[in-house]
Order: structure tokens, then sequence, then C-alpha cells
């Protein structure tokens, strides 16, 4: 009797795997996908992750949606631009495509022949100037604004900061506003720059 129920648990179990093996072979292969987690992550001091804090970036300029937009710090620049729809007319290739964006930087997209839109994407290059002979504080690097009297290193960088973050000098007393620059530097500065 013993001998019967072990034959028919052996049976049992032969009939699942054949069973399981069929079923393997009717099923296709389907790939495993492995879903990036959405929610914060935090490091070892309960802080979140780099990667994962939400910072604010301004687009404008030559895009179809100009506005502020939500993004997680580790995205780029090309993020934030396709986000805002660039016209046709934008030039895109002048911006940093593959630089990260920073919480409250103003991005100028600008447009095809337009000198304007530069102060973001110049911090590694020479940006053109005015045929004047003028700084334009719109447009230069920090080595460009370094060339100013008064303007080191310091003040150079800012006033790349402050143009980021308010989308550039609307007049040139607006230079005023930059930490540091008051009105005596200003009067030695006001006959070289331009926007």
């Amino acid at each position: 009797m013993e001998d019967k129920r072990v034959q028919y648990a052996l049976l049992i179990l032969l009939l699942a795997l054949v069973v399981g093996a069929a079923i393997k072979l009717v099923t296709p292969n389907q790939p495993v996908v492995i879903q990036e987690t959405q929610g914060k992550m935090d490091t070892a001091d309960g802080q979140p992750a780099e990667r994962d804090k939400e910072i604010a970036i301004h687009v404008v300029g030559a895009v179809k949606y100009p506005g502020v937009y939500y993004l997680q710090s580790g995205n780029r620049v090309i993020d934030a631009v396709n986000l805002a729809k660039p016209l046709p007319e934008a030039d895109i290739n002048r911006l940093p495509l593959a630089k990260k964006v920073v919480d409250g930087q103003t991005i100028q997209v600008p447009r095809i022949g337009d000198n304007f839109g530069e102060s973001a994407q110049t911090a590694g290059k020479d940006a053109k100037q005015p045929e004047s002979g003028k700084i334009s504080i719109n447009n230069a690097n920090q080595k460009q604004l370094e060339t100013l009297p008064g303007i080191g290193e310091v003040y150079a960088k800012r006033i790349i900061e402050y143009r980021e973050t308010h989308g550039g000098f609307k007049t040139l007393e607006e230079l005023k506003e930059v930490s540091g620059i008051g009105d005596k530097t200003f009067e030695k500065l006001k006959d070289l720059i331009t926007l």
C-alpha cells in the first residue's frame, strides 16, 4: 500500500514537471524590464540623492512654450529645451545641450542670427562681441569680463550668475544689482560695456 502511495506521489511530481516544461516551451521568453525607482533615494545622511532633487529651470527665447519647468537635477539643457519646444528659427546648436542644468538657471534659446542669449552658454568658449569693441555683459564669457577694469574672477562669476538667474541684463544700470558692483565701479565700466 505504501509503495502505491510513493508511486502516485512520484507520478504527480513527474506530471507537474512535464506540464511546467511544456508551458515554458510554449510561452515565448519575455525580456526582463528593470524599472528605475521613481521615489526619492536617500543618502546615508538621510538627504535626498542629488539626482532625485527637483529643480526649476526658466526657458525663454525662441521656444513655443516659454516658462518655468521642473526637472530632476542631473537633467541636461537639451531636456529643458525640448520641453519648451524650440521654434523652427531657434539656433539650439549655440547652446551647451549636454551641460547639466542647475536650480534657478535661465536658458535663453537664441534665434538664428541673434547675438543675444549666449550668457549661460559661453562659459568655456569665446563669445562674439559687438563690433563697437565694447564688452557685452549679456554675452561675454568669464575671461572677457575679466578684461574690464575692476572686474576680476570673482566679479566676473557674479555677473554670469546674475544674468543666468535673471535672464540677462535689460539695462546697463542693472549691472549695479550684482553684489559688489557699486556706483564707482559702474562709472568706470559704463563706456566700455554694452548689452
